[in-house]
């Protein structure tokens, strides 16, 4: 990390209010099962529990986890024009074994606590 940028201060409840705030309607899910419309309308104790979540990852997100490397890679033509590339995000491998486990960890949540209707499939 940079030095002369310094620690980033803890996420607060209101960023992550607002974020919530911001989830778009009537999109697909990820493969976390979950759609926005949890978080959106699942009141205080829900955002709340999004914030709880993220302040963990925050404070011990391992710094190797903070890399990335993108990569161009040929999606169609021959590669002789930018327009025939696209960029490829190299993450750690266990970045996303992690990332699973909390997803299925919120998927377990959200079910225990019965945060999504009934009718909703």
């Amino acid at each position: 990390m940079n030095e002369e940028i310094g620690e980033e201060e803890e996420l607060r409840l209101e960023e992550v209010r607002e974020a919530v705030r911001k989830l778009k309607e009537r999109k697909a899910m990820g493969v976390d099962g979950i759609p926005n419309e949890t978080w959106r309308f699942g009141g205080e104790r829900t955002v709340v529990l999004a914030w709880e979540i993220c302040r963990r990852v925050w404070r011990g997100w391992p710094q190797g986890w903070k890399e990335e490397i993108t990569v161009p890679i040929v999606k169609k033509g021959t590669g002789l024009k930018v327009e025939e590339y696209r960029g490829v995000t190299l993450m750690p491998t266990l970045y996303k074994v992690y990332a699973s486990v909390l997803a299925r960890r919120l998927e377990k949540e959200v079910e225990e606590k019965r945060m999504v209707p009934e009718n909703q499939p």
